[in-house]
């Protein structure tokens, strides 16, 4: 241990503990503090009016959560399958909370709305299909594989049907 010390610098050892002991406080302390050193606000103390979410990803501008929008994009999500000749069983009973295979059959039919010669590869997983093709097209917000593995879970379910609306409008 003496010769690293030695090797690490020309700093006299009893200043670099007192060194690296001012460090540690002062690290400590602006990780707790709201102000930097410039006097501006730390960028976790700053409520952003805009369309970015918290972890700086575009986060959808629409009420996706509001239980009138989501009502109106099932509506409109199954007049739109029924009038193209979608071929499962749907209904607002359905969609309230749909299972993986629903949300499979769906997704499957609007993408070939889209894109009539689109089939999906058996040997990858739907969900990261799903994220490849909307990102491909355009789609503008984040859908996270994950999230589309539980696509019925209240905390997920508006974010996909929101995307879901946004493949009826193109």
């Amino acid at each position: 241990q003496q010769k690293n010390q030695n090797r690490s610098s020309s700093i006299p050892p009893s200043k670099r503990n007192s060194l690296a002991a001012s460090n540690r406080n002062s690290n400590l302390s602006s990780r707790h503090s709201t102000a930097a050193s410039n006097g501006r606000k730390s960028s976790t103390s700053i409520k952003r009016g805009s369309a970015y979410g918290s972890n700086g990803i575009k986060s959808d501008p629409r009420p996706i959560t509001d239980k009138s929008f989501m009502k109106q994009s099932i509506i409109a999500l199954i007049q739109y399958v029924t009038s193209y000749g979608y071929e499962h069983q749907i209904s607002a009973k359905i969609l309230t909370c749909p299972s993986g295979r629903d949300f499979t059959n769906i997704m499957g039919f609007l993408f070939r709305q889209y894109d009539p010669a689109w089939q999906p590869n058996p040997s990858t997983r739907f969900e990261d299909e799903a994220v490849s093709f909307l990102k491909a097209i355009g789609y503008p917000f984040t859908l996270s594989k994950s999230s589309l593995q539980s696509v019925g879970a209240p905390q997920t379910w508006p974010r996909v049907l929101a995307a879901m609306s946004w493949l009826l409008e193109l």
